[in-house]
C-alpha cells in the first residue's frame, strides 16, 4: 500500500527515481487515486499534447473536457480515466509538481514545454427567446431558452473544435475539413466538418436527440474509454438519432422512414350527402388532420408528405358550396405548397424554392 505522504511527495516532484517508479506502478492499478490530489482547476491547466502520444492525448482531452462541464453537479464524483490516466501520471504529472510550488512555473526543465494559455468560456441563455452566438471559427450556435455551451478560447485546439452543451442548441458549422467540429452532450459526441444540426440534451430527461438538417455528421460515445454506444452512427439530412440514457440504446430514424407519402383519411367521422353540414370550421387544426377531414368530406384521395405539413395549423370556415379545389389552393398559397391533381385525387408537396 502506498502512503498518502508518498503520493503527495510525487506530486510535489520530490520523489527519487525508485519512489517515482513505485508510485507509477500503484497509480496504474488505482487511477482513481488521482482525484484525491488533483483539483478541477489543475485539470483545466494541464496540457498533454506534447507529452503523450497524440491519440492518447486526444482521448484524455475528450473525457476530461466532457466531465469538466458538469463539475458543479459532480464535484464529489470520482473520475476514472483508466490506463490512459496512468500514462499521464507516469510521463506527465511529475512535470506538474511545480504547480504546487508555483502555479505558473514548470520545475522539470528536462520535459518539453507543454503549457499554452487558454480560458474556458461558458455562455448561457437565460432569456425566454433564442440566443445567437458566433464562435471565432465562424460557426453560429442558436441556443433555446435555458441552454448553455462551453468551449475553449482560443477555440481551435490541437486541430479540433470542441463544444460541450446542455439544453437545445442548433449549430451552423463553418466548414473546415482539417478541423472537425464536435459537440459533447452527455454520453454522446456529434462530429461534423460543416453542416447544420440540432442537439437536444437536458440532464433531467432520459433521451438525447440529434437532428441533422444539412450535411453529414457522425455520432459516437463521448467517453472513448468507457463507450456507451455500441457503434458509430452516421446521419444523413432529415435523420434523427434518439439515445436513451437509461437503457444506453440508440435508435436511428432515417428520413426515408419518416417522410414517405401518406394518404389522408381513415378517420372516424364519415360524411355522406345527407349528413354534410352547411358549414364547417377549422379552428387551428393540424394541417394533416385538415387533409384527413377534407378527404372524407369530399370522398377524394389526398396524398402528402408529413415533413411538408409538420407544425402547420389551419383556421378557416368552410361552406358547403366551397369547392375542394378552392380550399386546397388557399392552403397551398398560405403554406407554399403545390397541388397536383391526378386521376381524380390530389398530391400535395412542398414548393421548391
Amino acid at each position: 500500500m502506498i502512503s498518502a505522504q508518498l503520493i503527495e511527495k510525487f506530486f510535489r516532484n520530490e520523489c527519487t527515481s525508485d519512489e517515482r517508479e513505485l508510485v507509477c506502478a500503484y497509480l496504474k492499478d488505482h487511477p482513481e487515486a488521482v482525484n484525491d490530489f488533483l483539483s478541477v482547476e489543475m485539470w483545466e491547466e494541464f496540457q498533454t499534447s506534447q507529452i503523450l502520444d497524440r491519440e492518447i492525448s486526444e482521448r484524455i482531452h475528450a473525457n476530461v473536457h466532457h466531465r469538466l462541464f458538469h463539475r458543479r453537479r459532480i464535484v464529489k464524483r470520482i473520475v476514472k480515466l483508466g490506463v490512459a490516466a496512468s500514462l499521464i501520471l507516469c510521463f506527465g504529472l511529475a512535470w506538474m509538481g511545480g504547480w504546487f510550488k508555483n502555479h505558473h512555473s514548470v520545475t522539470d526543465t528536462s520535459a518539453p514545454a507543454t503549457v499554452s494559455t487558454f480560458s474556458w468560456i461558458e455562455s448561457r441563455n437565460t432569456s425566454k427567446s433564442d440566443s445567437v452566438i458566433k464562435l471565432s471559427d465562424g460557426t453560429v450556435a442558436i441556443m433555446k431558452s435555458g441552454s448553455s455551451i462551453r468551449y475553449r478560447e482560443p477555440f481551435i485546439w490541437n486541430n479540433r473544435r470542441d463544444v460541450t452543451m446542455e439544453g437545445s442548441v442548433s449549430f451552423h458549422v463553418a466548414k473546415n475539413k482539417l478541423k472537425p467540429f464536435t459537440v459533447f452532450a452527455g454520453d454522446i459526441a456529434t462530429t461534423a466538418l460543416g453542416t447544420f444540426f440540432t442537439v437536444d440534451y437536458r440532464p433531467g430527461r432520459k433521451t438525447i436527440i440529434v437532428t441533422l438538417k444539412e450535411g453529414k455528421v457522425v455520432v459516437r460515445s463521448s467517453d472513448t474509454l468507457h463507450k456507451k454506444l455500441e457503434k458509430d452512427y452516421f446521419l444523413m439530412p432529415g435523420d434523427q438519432l434518439f439515445y436513451n440514457r437509461e437503457t444506453l440504446v440508440a435508435n436511428l430514424i432515417h428520413s426515408q422512414e419518416k417522410n414517405v407519402l401518406v394518404k389522408a383519411g381513415n378517420i372516424k367521422v364519415q360524411y355522406n350527402e345527407n349528413k354534410k353540414p352547411d358549414w364547417y370550421t377549422f379552428n387551428g387544426t393540424k394541417l394533416s388532420e385538415v387533409f384527413d377531414q377534407l378527404s372524407e368530406y369530399y370522398q377524394v384521395d389526398i396524398y402528402y408528405y408529413p415533413s411538408d405539413v409538420r407544425d402547420k395549423y389551419f383556421a378557416a370556415r368552410m361552406e358547403r358550396t366551397d369547392s375542394l379545389d378552392s380550399i386546397l389552393n388557399d392552403i397551398a398559397l398560405l403554406y407554399h405548397l403545390t397541388i397536383n391533381k391526378k386521376n381524380g385525387g390530389y398530391l400535395i408537396k412542398k414548393k421548391i424554392q
